[in-house]
């Protein structure tokens, strides 16, 4: 079935290291959740990584694709075997699958610059690690054209999918993933998913999203996005309980969304908050106006 469905842009945060974007389109899957979350950190004047949030609930079947351009791919963290096409009427083949692979592993486009866009000698490459739980993890090529209407020129390139099935309506997914481009050298050591809970001692759900970015050089950065759509029980939502601990950082956050990078000493070093009230990390609170998309603080070294 197709469906045109209107959405809507739900927060538009514009910042100096911190950009992020969350739109929210219900009606494509017929009235369930269908929403995206993307930020842009820095990492320095050249270099950033994007946290893709997709959060859909609907059906019974999710993939969500992702490709990049011509090149390479490596895989860490898969054991892959060849397994069944995903059909439906999509160009695409040469499927292999880790079933149940552990949240963290990542594949590497190697990019082949066809175009020669990039200075002579360049080594560019996307990584993507994917923290989604209880996915299915596929590698397949995918047919694109290269001429579009002018030309005959095709290609298959490397692509991803990351599945979820059940056989009771609805599914509820979030897929959670990290993107770097990066030339030559990735500058992240090390990322992975951290628990949330309430005040109560009640975990949040899955569609709660907590990151840890480790960087190359010492620094940490903490990402928090809050589901601000989906019921928490019956007749619950998010504003019921709304703050949200994590406690391997002493956080304690009265929002929707906030990133923190804390410096190689352990000091708080650059803030964001998005329709957020109050932040407490340890010993330092803050505090921001709860209906702005965004409040971005840099600290002094």
């Amino acid at each position: 079935n197709q469906h045109s469905a209107a959405g809507q842009t739900t927060l538009w945060a514009d910042g100096e290291q911190f950009r992020a974007i969350r739109a929210s389109a219900p009606d494509i899957i017929e009235g369930g959740q269908f929403e995206r979350t993307a930020a842009m950190i820095d990492i320095s004047d050249r270099d950033s990584y994007v946290v893709d949030i997709f959060r859909v609930v609907g059906g019974t079947d999710h993939a969500k694709f992702t490709h990049s351009h011509f090149g390479q791919i490596t895989v860490q963290g898969l054991s892959h075997q060849p397994a069944e096409d995903y059909g439906h009427e999509t160009q695409m083949r040469n499927f292999q699958c880790d079933p149940s692979p552990q949240p963290g592993w990542s594949v590497d486009w190697k990019i082949e610059d066809r175009y020669q866009l990039a200075p002579p000698g360049s080594d560019l490459h996307l990584r993507c690690t994917d923290l989604t739980r209880d996915a299915q993890a596929y590698l397949c090529e995918g047919w694109v054209s290269l001429g579009g209407y002018r030309g005959v020129e095709e290609e298959w390139i490397p692509r991803l999918m990351v599945r979820r099935q059940t056989q009771r309506r609805p599914l509820a997914s979030t897929f959670v993933s990290v993107l770097e481009p990066y030339e030559t050298k990735s500058n992240i050591a090390r990322i992975r998913r951290l628990p949330l809970q309430a005040p109560s001692g009640t975990a949040y759900p899955d569609s709660y999203v907590a990151l840890e970015i480790e960087l190359l050089d010492g620094r940490r950065d903490l990402f928090v996005a809050a589901d601000v759509e989906r019921p928490l029980g019956p007749g619950r939502s998010v504003h019921d309980e709304p703050i949200i601990l994590q406690n391997d950082w002493g956080l304690r956050l009265d929002g929707e969304l906030c990133w923190l990078r804390l410096n190689k000493a352990g000091k708080i070093e650059h803030l964001a908050l998005c329709y957020a009230k109050a932040l407490s990390l340890g010993d330092l609170s803050f505090s921001a106006d709860p209906t702005g998309d965004l409040t971005e603080l840099t600290f002094p070294p």
